[in-house]
């Protein structure tokens, strides 16, 4: 899929992503979520993460970097 692996269980907030994942074709970081069983609130949970991402932009710029020994930063993500 193009993607690139950050981490598995990444957490901020009490909040925990199964795998947090970025797309460098997009210049999107992705969020991969794990279901066993069906859930109603899924579009719900895909709020808070979005709003966690929004929220913690930089986090999730500082877990790339150190988890993929890159140097990517907050203007990169935004010019892109």
């Amino acid at each position: 899929m193009g993607l690139e692996l950050v981490k598995s269980k990444f957490t901020r907030k009490n909040k925990r992503v199964d795998t947090l994942a970025y797309d460098p074709q997009a210049c999107a970081f992705i969020i991969i979520e794990y279901k066993r069983d069906k859930n109603i609130s899924v579009v719900d949970q895909g709020f808070t993460y979005l709003s966690l991402m929004l929220e913690n932009l930089a986090d999730f710029i500082v877990e790339y970097n150190e988890s993929l020994k890159k140097n990517m930063n907050r203007e990169d993500k935004a010019n892109k």
